[in-house]
Parts: C-alpha cells; structure tokens; sequence
C-alpha cells in the first residue's frame, strides 16, 4: 500500500510500483520502497498537507528530483507524455512499449467493493465517481480486461470501466526498462523508446 490505506499518496505509490518493475525488467535487483520513502517525496510535493497530487507535478518532479527508495538512491524518468483521455488503444501501445502508464481515474462508488471481492473493476449503473485515484497500467488479461496495480496489487478493470472512469494519463519512460545490452523487454533500444516518448 505504500501509505496509500491512510494518505492519499496515490501518484508517488504509482512511482514506486514503475520503478520496481522496470528495475526488475531491466535485469538489476528491484528497487524496493517503503512506506516512509513515498511518505517522504509525497510531502516534500505537497509541502506539508494530505492533499493529493497531480500527475503533471509529480510527473515533473521525477523527472527533475527523482523519488527516493529504501537504500537512499533517486529514480528519475527520462521524459514523460500525455496520453489522449479515453483512448484504450493509444494506453494499451503505451503500456506494452514503456512497461508502464499513470493512469488518473475518478473513483467509482463501487470500486472498493469490487476490490475487496476480488472482482474486476466494471460499471454499476447506480455509480457515482467518490474521488481521484491514481493507478498504473501494467498490461491486460485474456478476457481483455486492463491491468493495474493499486493498492498494493494487481486489480483488472473492464475495457468499459476504464474508458469511463479514466480522467488523465500520463506514459513515462525509464532507462531502467533497459537491460545491459541497453534494449527494452519489447526489444526497442534506447533511440527508439526516446522517439516514441510524445509521438503517439
């Protein structure tokens, strides 16, 4: 959970969760955060308060600062873009070729529920959006549901729930997704991953 069952750290959780993949995946030991670490960026953000943060702001100060994980190191993106609002196709291209996308949703009533029951996020008909949340799209299922992680874990959402209920989405990359032949899981290299960065 990274914080986010008490403060709305959500953004810097979706951080984390990038960077320990895309370590991963690029072939060196995970990253690995804690929850005073995101704690730590999500204030310096904020300045102080609870108050939530925008993708755009976090976006930047990653790419500026850097989030910090357990050993003090800074994981920084290289560059980040946004993604049209609503576009499945252009968010299903962009997760397989970055390996991540911060995707900003506005909470359905039902989306709590559905968590806990283990069940994919999907429309209810009496729904009303209860809040922000940021979640990070990771791929899909083999019943075309997306993939996120939040909350600490793995969550699908219907095709429908997440043309709906998305508000923002923003694709960052990482050099970490490269391994040390410097080519990515996809095998895109570097050059090619820069030039897809804002050309969608």
């Amino acid at each position: 959970m990274l914080g986010n069952d008490s403060v709305g750290d959500c953004t810097l959780c979706d951080a984390a969760h990038q960077h320990m993949l895309w370590t991963l995946e690029g072939g060196v030991p995970r990253a690995r955060f804690t929850t005073k670490d995101v704690l730590s960026d999500y204030f310096a953000i904020t300045g102080g308060p609870d108050v939530g943060c925008d993708l755009q702001v976090v976006a930047a100060y990653r790419q500026k600062t850097g989030v910090i994980d357990a050993t003090g190191a800074r994981h920084k993106i290289d560059s980040y873009t946004s993604l049209r609002v609503g576009d499945l196709c252009q968010l299903a291209q962009a997760t397989y070729i970055f390996g991540a996308v911060s995707v900003g949703v506005l909470l359905p009533s039902s989306a709590e529920a559905q968590f806990i029951d283990g069940e994919p996020w999907s429309l209810v008909p009496t729904d009303k959006p209860i809040g922000g949340h940021c979640i990070t799209s990771v791929g899909r299922d083999a019943n075309g549901n997306y993939l996120f992680i939040s909350w600490g874990r793995v969550q699908a959402a219907t095709p429908e729930w997440v043309a709906n209920s998305m508000d923002e989405a923003i694709s960052p990359f990482s050099r970490e997704i490269l391994n040390a032949k410097g080519i990515s899981p996809e095998n895109y290299d570097l050059t090619a991953l820069q030039n897809f960065s804002g050309e969608f």
